[in-house]
This record gives structure tokens, sequence and C-alpha cells, in this order.
């Protein structure tokens, strides 16, 4: 794969194989050489005769292999869709080494039964020897009551083809998320398609991806090849997670999300560089362990590991036992939005305080990255929750900083008193276009507390930018412009070698807060275009202490 992420077509490739097939076949058999005439021909009597027909006609003149490899971009039912363009093209879309279905996007199936006959229909008649992808993607319904479950008899058939095709990249991404959810908490894993031995013992696979399928890993897993590994949805135990990881030996990056049943992570291999894990919970049958928070605690054993990810909500205590390699973590984890609605005031409290120490220990154990992002949760529990003093070590290291937050007064207080702990800082990135649906601290503990801009000022004022040289502001809008202006004006009035200052401003609503009849209301509004203009006429009329500093402006639907 070159830096574009496009897998290069190459001599031995999947698509010069097909090609190669491709020809063989239709020599082989009379009846449809005719049928398919002019499709295999040399290149030069095959630009000669596209150009005499349409000069402008320059995707026709393209060889097989290189068509072959533009379809393998394309859902399976496009790639079909292409046998009109011409005779060349009636039978080329047959012979693509990769099979992409999209229940969402295979518009000519109205239920489960014409859609399991369209997939078996192409899957027999599929001539590549060689399969590069193998994509099925059920995340999908009929309907609004109508969930897509099919018979694991049918799922092994398909799978099976795949893998002695030695698929490359094989994707199994069943049924809804919200599905999944409850289906995986609730005990009922019989939903979830039990993988088949074959896919264990496919040893040409390079990428998986597992959504709703129960590993059980039946022998010796032999994923020898195997360098990206997602699971979603189902429950994963300590055993089951190193038999993988042995069977494993080349996996580069390893993705947990909306799992449960880890107590222990123990990532050796020296080969595992990226580690993401989204929503757990702790597998607890005597009790509902993704609404309250369990005793028992994830730990991650990862010496070797670059880049650290924990995001969504987190049911149980997630502990960092040895991460001494990593260069850059995501720490966005956050409260599970169900617990606030529990009565239980106490249980709440002491979450609350979970949460804190989580978050303390996670930053003291991520403390030498070279890059670190703080989630909105994260950021507020710092800003309102923890006084920086109690951050037992600063990040001496860390270069680049990116903070998800709504950009109020008490977060710019926050946010100051927080930089402090980043003497080297040289990009900073404040990101409030993402954080809109993140649980709000001050839904809890009670109204927004005033804090005067001069209080603000004298904060900022004392912290030390004399290495900051990209400042990034996304998602200004109606709601935060104050806040995010004078931010952008205190940075260029006091980053001494800042070089590029990104300014974006949102063209979505926001809410504006009023009272009405002594009621608090919202009013959704946005910016205009003479609005923008205004912002923009400000910020460049700001003094800048860098005579290199540039600021670009921009507009869009964050």
């Amino acid at each position: 794969m070159d830096k574009t992420g496009i897998h290069p077509v190459s001599e031995g490739s999947c698509f010069e194989r097909a090609v190669i097939t491709f020809k063989r076949r239709n020599k082989s058999n009379p009846n449809d050489v005719a049928e398919v005439e002019g499709i295999i021909s040399s290149r030069e009597s095959k630009n000669h005769r596209t150009n005499s027909v349409n000069e402008g006609d320059r995707l026709s003149a393209l060889n097989d292999n290189v068509l072959l490899h533009l379809l393998s971009f394309l859902p399976t039912l496009d790639a079909i869709r292409t046998c009109v363009l011409s005779k060349r093209w009636s039978y080329l879309w047959t012979f693509v080494p990769a099979l992409s279905y999209n229940l969402e996007r295979t518009s000519c199936c109205k239920n489960v039964d014409e859609f399991v006959s369209f997939v078996e229909k192409t899957i027999i008649l599929n001539k590549s020897s060689k399969m590069f992808k193998f994509l099925l993607n059920f995340q999908q319904h009929f309907g609004e009551c109508y969930m897509v479950h099919l018979d694991s008899k049918v799922l092994d058939i398909w799978t099976r083809f795949a893998t002695k095709a030695n698929v490359e990249e094989l994707c199994l991404a069943l049924y809804e998320d919200d599905f999944g959810l409850r289906c995986t908490m609730d005990y009922n894993l019989h939903m979830n398609y039990s993988l088949p031995k074959h896919i264990f013992g496919c040893s040409s696979l390079t990428k998986l991806y597992l959504s709703h399928c129960n590993i059980v890993p039946h022998g010796v897993i032999t994923w020898t090849l195997l360098k990206s590994l997602s699971i979603k949805n189902t429950k994963v135990s300590d055993d089951v997670m190193q038999k993988v990881l042995s069977g494993s030996p080349a996996l580069e990056v390893l993705e947990i999300r909306r799992c449960a049943g880890i107590n222990r992570l123990d990532i050796t291999s020296a080969s595992v560089r990226k580690l993401v894990i989204e929503d757990y919970w702790i597998w607890n049958k005597d009790d509902i362990s993704f609404i309250y928070p369990s005793s028992e605690i994830l730990e991650i054993l990862a010496p070797n590991i670059k880049v650290l990810e924990l995001l969504g909500h987190f049911g149980t205590k997630c502990q960092l036992v040895d991460v001494s390699s990593l260069v850059s973590a995501h720490i966005g984890f956050e409260l599970n939005k169900r617990l606030v609605a529990v009565p239980d005031s106490t249980r709440a409290a002491k979450y609350y305080k979970e949460s804190q120490n989580m978050l303390r220990e996670l930053l003291s154990s991520v403390r030498f990255v070279k890059e670190l992002t703080l989630g909105a949760w994260c950021f507020q529990i710092i800003t309102k929750l923890l006084e920086v003093k109690y951050l037992h070590s600063p990040l001496p290291e860390c270069e680049s900083l990116m903070l998800k937050a709504r950009i109020r007064e008490w977060e710019l207080q926050g946010m100051a008193k927080l930089l402090r702990n980043f003497p080297p800082l040289v990009k900073l990135t404040i990101d409030a276009a993402t954080c809109k649906r993140t649980q709000d601290l001050l839904d809890h503990f009670g109204a927004e507390v005033k804090i005067s801009w001069a209080s603000i000022g004298k904060t900022f004022n004392s912290l030390l930018l004399h290495d900051l040289k990209t400042v990034k502001i996304v998602g200004s809008c109606l709601c935060n412009e104050k806040q995010s202006i004078a931010l952008a004006e205190f940075l260029l009035k006091n980053a001494n070698v800042l070089e590029t200052m990104v300014f974006t401003v949102s063209k979505k609503d926001c809410f504006l807060k009023y009272e009405e009849f002594g009621y608090p209301r919202c009013v959704p509004a946005r910016y205009t275009t003479e609005d923008v203009l205004t912002i923009a006429g400000k910020l460049l009329s700001f003094p800048r202490s860098s005579p290199h500093a540039n600021i670009s402006f921009s507009w869009s639907m964050l």
C-alpha cells in the first residue's frame, strides 16, 4: 500500500491474476468468445478503436488489470451496473477480486431473501481465483421492525468461499449497533455469529473486521499475515485474546469496541503499534455492569505500542500497567450516560470520584507522550473537578495537544491552568465541533460559575508560549463566539514564534439560551455570511507578536 492508501497494481497481484484467468476462461469457451469479441485484444488495437469512437473516453483505454483495480473499490452492485457501458464491460465485473455487500446500498433487494439470493448469485458468477476483499455489512434493516438475521449455515458458505479464495481483507459487520448493545449486554450471545474453523485457519488474512461474532477458536489460530484486527459487539475472554494475539504474530493494529469480558489485556508482541478500546464493560452476569460501574479493573500491559486510544463509555476502571513506548494517546472516555438517570446520588458521586482518579492515573501513565488528545468529558473533569495541582507530574515531552472543549468561560480558565503542564507545547488544537453530545457536568453540579474575564486573562498571562508554532481553533459558533475570538486574540498576542493559526467557523446550528416568562428556552441560530466576514476582519486586525504568523480562516459544516 502506498502513501495514498491505495494498493498498487503490480505483477502477480490479485488484479493481474484475475486478468489472466479472464483471458484464459474466455478463450476456452467458443460460445463466449464471440460475445466478448474485442474485450481481449492488444492494447494498441484497443486504444485505436477507443480513440476512433470517442477521443474523450480515456477510461476504456486502460488495460484490464487497472480496470479491475478500479472496480474493486465499488460495492458489488455498482460494479455489476458497469456491464451496460459496452461489450468490453459485460463480464469484467465477474473477475473483480473484491466482493462488497452493503445492505443499505443494495436497493434492488426488498427483503432478506432477495438479498441472500443476490449475494449467492454473484458469488457463483465470480471467477477470480484470488480474493482481495470480502465485505458483508448488514448494519441496516428493511423497515423499522425488520431486523436482519441470517442463518449461520448461509454465512458459513459465504465465508468459506472467501477463505478458499485466500481472501486478504474480510469484514463481517452483522446487525445494527443499537441491536448489538442490547444483544451483547443482555447476554443473548446466541444471536451472534460463531466464527467457523475455516476463518481461524485462514492464513492469507491481512485485515479482519468482526462485529457481532462470537470468537471461540477451534484449534490453533493461523493469522500469520494479519496486520489489522477490529472486534466489536461481543464478549471476549482473557484466554481468547491471548490465543488471538499468539496466532497473529504480524499484528500492528488492534481495535476492541463495545466489548466485554476482558480483565487483563497483555500485549507483549513487538509488532503491535496501535491499540483502540471504545465502550468497554466488565462482564458480570450477577449485575448489569454496563449501567453501573464494576469494581473490577481492566488492566492493559502493552510495553511496545506507540498509539493508544481510550474512547466512549467505560463501566469499569482502566489501568495502564505498562505503556512505556507510547508516543500518542487519546484519552476520550466519559461517564456512561445511563448512570445519570439513576436516582442513587451516592452511587453517582462515587462514579464521579472514580472518574477523577482514573483520569489522574491515566495522565500519569502517559506523561511522556509526544501527542495527547483529551476528550470533552475528561477535559471537563480536569476543569471542574480536579485542581491542576493534583496532576502528580506535568507532561514534559508533549509537543502536540488537542482539547475537545465547548470553549466557555470556566473551560477557558481550566484550559489555561492545564497548559501550565505542557511547557514545550508546539501545536495546540481546540476542537469545539465534536463534543456537542458529550455529557455536561453542569447538568449535575448546578449552574455555571461566572468567571470574570480579568481572572481568565490573569491566568492566561502566566503562560509561557515560547515554542508554540501552530494553533487550530475548530468549530466556533454563535454560542461560543466571544470566547473563541478572545482565545485567538490572546494566542496571537503572546505566542512569539507562532507560524500558523487556523480558525474554522461552523455552518451548523447551535442553541442560544434565553429566558421567556421565567423559563429557560433555547433557540437555534447560525452564522450568516456577514457574521463570518466580521469575524475574519476581527482576527486579521489583532496584533501579532510573531512576524511570521499567518491566519487561515474557513467556514465549514462541522
